[in-house]
């Protein structure tokens, strides 16, 4: 490998680096018990158009360079094409993101695995933006799914997987099934209880959820 080569795959990868930490303070910060609500513009994109059209140009030019110089497959690859299915989605192109999102995890499952966290995650986005279209009911079969893989893969107590609860439980309430959203909350807050303590965050937020859907219940 020339030097030249060596020095741009090595800015490459530190680019990677200050990207991921960029992602994850920009990704939708949703509670272990319930989503948040869909993120906004004002508060998720950049503040003017120039300066997005600026950011997704060099979105575009990383993901180009870590294609041709560490394949379309490479670790650093896929987070770059995932920061990019996560910015079309704030930026309001939900459509294109979802496309992207779908053949980030038809990629991811060949080269890293079906049941690898970063695949998991990909199908937690997934959820979620079909989901925010209106596609309620894939959302529903794509969070079951999910929630039986991360027991199997990750267990019944981790974030992960008490997260995808919440998620679930409230897209069984948007979908009309307000039942099926109380009994999801109510199970996940006794475990919840027991683990972490009635005053923990995610229980206080899982009771405040059972509450408001039981309520809705009359």
């Amino acid at each position: 490998m020339s030097l030249r080569t060596s020095d741009r795959k090595h800015r490459i990868r530190r680019a990677t680096t200050a990207l991921r930490a960029s992602l994850e303070a920009r990704r939708p910060n949703r509670a272990a018990t319930a989503p948040a609500a869909p993120p906004t513009p004002a508060v998720l994109t950049a503040p003017s158009d120039l300066d997005s059209s600026s950011a997704d140009r060099r979105l575009e030019e990383q993901l180009a360079s870590q294609a041709s110089e560490l394949g379309s497959q490479h670790p650093d690859t896929l987070a770059t094409r995932k920061a990019v299915a996560l910015r079309l989605a704030n930026s309001g192109r939900i459509g294109a993101a979802v496309k992207q999102y779908e053949q980030l995890h038809v990629d991811q499952v060949r080269s890293l695995g079906s049941d690898h966290p970063e695949t998991l995650a990909t199908r937690s986005a997934l959820a979620f933006w079909r989901g925010n279209m209106g596609d309620v009911g894939s959302a529903i079969a794509a969070y079951e799914q999910l929630r039986r893989d991360q027991i199997r893969v990750l267990g019944a107590s981790h974030p992960h997987t008490r997260r995808t609860r919440g998620n679930l439980a409230e897209s069984r309430a948007e979908s009309g099934d307000i039942a099926g959203a109380v009994a999801e909350y109510e199970e996940l807050l006794d475990e919840l209880r027991d683990d972490l303590g009635p005053e923990h965050p995610h229980t206080s937020m899982t009771r405040i959820n059972l509450a408001h859907w039981r309520a809705a219940l009359g």
